[in-house]
């Protein structure tokens, strides 16, 4: 049975290497708007990311406290969570079948 290590040194020994980033994430540079929903102060979207790997690289975001047309105007839009607030970025990301998008919807009539 082989050992199992729980910290591991690089060969430099000045420790942690992060991994490269992986092939097939989104671009934020290389979107399009599928669709867009205002939902009381919040937007609902799907937007497709071609350089994405997973579920045709389709994503369903919830923005909360904007307009459509600002999200209209993005010539980036990042799928993933910041705390940057120089930048629109999604409140909640959901599985981008029928149902996520049903409950993106629901989420933002929740939300006031």
């Amino acid at each position: 049975m082989g050992a199992f290590r729980l910290f591991s040194r690089s060969s430099n020994d000045y420790g942690y290497v992060p991994e490269p980033p992986r092939r097939g994430n989104p671009n934020p540079l290389n979107f399009y708007i599928m669709s867009l929903l205002q939902i009381g102060n919040n937007v609902v979207a799907q937007i497709k990311y071609p350089d994405a790997d997973n579920y045709e690289g389709i994503k369903v975001l919830l923005f909360t406290n904007v307009k459509v047309d600002q999200i209209q105007k993005l010539t980036s839009i990042d799928p993933h969570f910041t705390d940057n607030k120089s930048c629109i970025a999604p409140f909640a990301r959901f599985e981008p079948t029928a149902n996520g998008l049903n409950a993106a919807k629901f989420l933002a009539r929740q939300i006031k």
